[in-house]
């Protein structure tokens, strides 16, 4: 496990630091709707989708288009599972072997408590993330754990909740305080 301390709010923060599967967790993870030009949501939503901007996604007016991504399905915030995800989407004008076309990249992100989240994990997780996000419960924050999975594009009409949420690996604990 690592430790990536970025503050948006810092302007000497390297952006290039925080990893590329954070950083779209923080874009698409998130149920954040507008009403006019101001976005609304919950504050840990809104902050989550604040330091996306940071890291340079650039949203359209319905919060379902993050650069190249699209949220395609979310499942709000379940309080029986403690969970709360998103299907996104992202297409790309050429397939790998350069066939004109367009290649279609799905990912399942989860967020949720550690306890929530590590429990949907494919592997168990090492005791120092589970002592982490205690440690930084116990230093008052606000832990959220963000895990996510690759899914099969063509095969996706009928994804249960339960289906895109198992077989996870952790990406990231978000901390706020």
């Amino acid at each position: 496990s690592a430790v990536v301390a970025w503050d948006m709010h810092d302007p000497q923060a390297s952006a290039e630091k925080v990893p590329t599967e954070l950083r779209l967790a923080l874009a698409v993870t998130h149920t954040v709707s507008r009403l006019g030009y101001r976005m609304i949501g919950h504050q840990v939503e809104l902050r989550m989708v604040e330091a996306a901007e940071a890291l340079g996604f650039k949203f359209d007016r319905t919060m379902k288009f993050a650069n190249d991504w699209h949220l395609a399905k979310q499942w709000t915030f379940d309080h029986h599972s403690m969970t709360m995800s998103v299907l996104a989407m992202h297409e790309e004008e050429e397939s790998a072997e350069g066939v004109q076309g367009r290649e279609r990249e799905a990912w399942v992100f989860v967020k949720g408590s550690f306890e929530a989240i590590a429990a949907r994990c494919a592997e168990r997780l090492s005791a120092a993330w589970e002592q982490e996000a205690e440690a930084q419960s116990k230093a008052g924050c606000y832990v959220i754990a963000v895990a996510s999975k690759k899914v099969d594009a063509r095969n996706l009409s009928n994804l249960a909740r339960e289906d895109a949420e198992a077989g996870l690996s952790l990406v990231a604990l978000l901390l706020f305080r």
